[in-house]
Parts: C-alpha cells; structure tokens; sequence
C-alpha cells in the first residue's frame, strides 16, 4: 500500500464518524509521513513531518501491515518498541481502527 492510499483510505474512513479532534503525525520510517487532521477529517501523504501534532506514531509499513492484519498485537508493537507512540493515545487509537476498516 502507497502512502496516498493509507491517507485516502483514512480519509474515506473518517467520514460520518464521530472522533475527536487533534492532528496525528503518522511516520512510516521506510515510506514518509501521512498527515491526519481529525478536525477536518481528513488525511495526505507528505514527505516532512508535520508541525505541532498532537501525537506522533513512528513505525514500518512493514509492521504497520502486520498490526492491520491481525499478526501482531498493538501491545506487543508498544512494548518491543516495534511502534512509538508520543502524545493523545486515544486519538492514536482511532486512527488505528479506521486504518483497519
């Protein structure tokens, strides 16, 4: 999956969803960063990380395909440090389900 589509997938699943809101700098360390603005609901692919988010996710697409499919838990991502989370948890959190969608 290319960075536009995680964003437009993101995007297309934001919509009529009730979430808070918050900006959320998501880093893939092989690929670049995709822009979530959940007040907008909206996501974009970008090549430079975002200013002022309120968190920041760091992880590969490797491992992000991994957590999308089932083969690894989120935990286990956390703990082996396999994703690094920095700010609001809970915005991270449903970003993380409508990634999944």
């Amino acid at each position: 999956m290319t960075l536009q589509e995680l964003a437009d997938r993101i995007t297309t699943n934001l919509q009529n969803k009730d979430v808070a809101e918050g900006l959320i700098d998501l880093h893939l360390t092989d690929m670049g960063h995709v822009h979530v603005d959940l007040t907008k609901k909206t996501a974009k692919a970008a090549d430079a990380g975002l200013q002022g988010p309120n968190s920041y996710v760091e992880i590969s697409s490797d491992n992000l395909k991994k957590i999308r499919d089932g083969q690894l838990h989120p935990a286990m991502a956390l703990m082996t440090r396999k994703i690094k989370v920095r700010g609001d948890l809970e915005l991270v959190g449903q970003v993380a389900k409508l990634m999944k969608s």
